[in-house]
């Protein structure tokens, strides 16, 4: 039984993942409906109360359709699929996956990159690279990992440098730099 939400809103948000990746319209329409479940507070039913504490501290990740032509740069703590056409700058907290119909002209700045598209510029992961067998990057890549597949093409340089480590001093000298005294 639901108190706040429609039928339709509630199947539209219980529908999704709190760990997707939407395009604007979608991401605008499940946070309206949070922000309507949020301000309903105590009259909400315990179903809608369930799917509100599933999706309050989710980060979605952003879609760029395949019609979608988009300039500027892009900084985000989740992750972003490309399927349309993108210019500029993206840095992303997470994965950044350019599909088939992709077109990135960008520096790129990432924990992972999957390209199966096409990536024009320097590409920087902070974990793995991959290009695809359909993909192709014009530009630099460095990265820890990197897997380029059979018929993926990379027209620049790769730079393969394993990720700095901690050492145990330096994580006790940080985590002892912050302790609360007194």
């Amino acid at each position: 039984m639901l108190h706040v939400l429609t039928d339709q809103e509630y199947e539209f948000i219980a529908g999704k993942d709190p760990a997707g990746t939407y395009d604007r319209d979608t991401r605008e329409s499940i946070y309206w409906i949070l922000e309507k479940l949020e301000e309903a507070g105590r009259k909400c039913s315990r179903y809608e109360k369930k799917v509100y504490n599933r999706f309050i501290s989710a980060s979605f990740g952003i879609l760029l359709g395949e019609n979608a032509r988009v300039t500027g740069n892009i900084q985000h703590s989740g992750g972003m699929t490309v399927r349309g056409h993108f210019d500029g700058e993206i840095r992303v907290a997470d994965t950044l996956t350019v599909e088939k119909t992709g077109v990135v002209i960008a520096n790129i700045m990432a924990e992972t990159v999957v390209c199966k598209g096409e990536i024009q510029g320097e590409v920087q992961a902070r974990r793995f690279i991959q290009i695809t067998q359909d993909g192709r990057v014009q530009g630099g890549i460095h990265a820890p990992s990197v897997r380029i597949d059979q018929g993926g093409i990379l027209d620049g340089q790769c730079q393969v440098k394993a990720r700095p480590r901690v050492t145990q001093r330096e994580k006790g000298w940080q985590r002892n730099r912050f302790r609360r005294t007194g």
